[in-house]
């Protein structure tokens, strides 16, 4: 049985990849300091990966290492969560890799999780895996990010990078955004005339296990499905939670509450997928409002 390790697996992400593998008949590995409730084919491991990951049996010979790992950037923008924002996603990613400089330990393919921040601000532009990045604090922890993720192609290890979208699904920042409509109180930040780039996790879990199966599939890939202006994105949620849509978000109030990360926020970012048409891989949910009714079962 192939061995898939998830190093920042307990999260809500890292728990559908997690099943989805099982699904398909590999064993999974969770690395991580929070333990995933308990299951049949997965093992776990407690570490800190901001520091070097010890060498155990459970972490040798793995087919897939896919790493989920980096501090959860919907904080306040203090110092002090700039710096770990920064800290847990390079140093994670740079004692993962450096795993990789014994045989025992090398993957044959490494899927590193990343974002389309790396874009930044960017107004109409339509940005594809080729274009360049922009210059936000957010864009330049990605620029490190994918560049101590790219360090596992001097091990040969074939190595893919996703550039998520907002991952829509039952947890991440749905899951804090619904009590708010709900309550009659969620709406557009500011004009809401920013684009936001989105992708279902139904679609995300099976591009990472698509990544891991297509041998030839290497490099960067935007995880991304079609881009939608903010405001009609909030307007779809309403609709899809059957709520009034009168509420706007001051972008001063969110600069107030969370400094930084407003501007962060309101970045409009029109990410495309060039790539993955190429890899015979497909989306399911096109349409935000596709999307958005499919998810409304959770919501109930």
């Amino acid at each position: 049985m192939q061995k898939v390790v998830i190093y920042g697996g307990s999260g809500f992400l890292g728990r559908l990849i997690q099943n989805a593998c099982l699904a398909q008949g590999f064993s999974v590995v969770i690395v991580d300091r929070n333990a995933p409730p308990e299951q049949s084919g997965v093992s776990f491991v407690l570490a800190d990966t901001t520091y070097p990951i010890t060498k155990n049996d459970f972490l040798r010979n793995p087919y897939a290492v896919i790493n989920l790992t980096g501090k959860n950037i919907a904080q306040r923008f203090t110092e002090q969560h700039r710096k770990e924002i920064h800290t847990t996603r390079i140093m994670s990613t740079r004692n993962i890799v450096r795993l990789f400089e014994n045989p025992e330990y090398r993957p044959d393919v490494f899927i590193q999780a990343s974002a389309v921040g790396y874009y930044g601000n960017r107004g109409n532009d339509i940005l594809g895996e080729s274009d360049e990045p922009g210059s936000s604090f957010l864009s330049t922890v990605v620029i490190d990010w994918e560049q101590e993720a790219r360090v596992a192609e001097q091990y040969d290890v074939r190595t893919v990078i996703l550039r998520q979208g907002n991952v829509l699904g039952r947890g991440g920042f749905l899951a804090k955004m619904v009590p708010w409509y709900k309550r009659f109180l969620g709406g557009p930040i500011g004009s809401g005339d920013f684009w936001f780039s989105w992708i279902h996790a139904d679609d995300l879990v099976r591009l990472y296990l698509h990544c891991m199966q297509k041998k030839n599939m290497k490099g960067v890939f935007n995880a991304v499905t079609s881009p939608v202006l903010y405001k009609d994105f909030s307007a779809g949620l309403a609709k899809s939670l059957g709520v009034p849509h009168f509420f706007t978000i001051p972008v001063m109030v969110l600069r107030i509450a969370y400094k930084g990360l407003a501007d962060e926020m309101t970045s409009s970012t029109r990410a495309v997928s060039h790539r993955l048409s190429h890899y015979e891989f497909s989306f399911h949910f096109h349409d935000y409002m596709h999307a958005l009714w499919d998810l409304k079962k959770y919501w109930k």
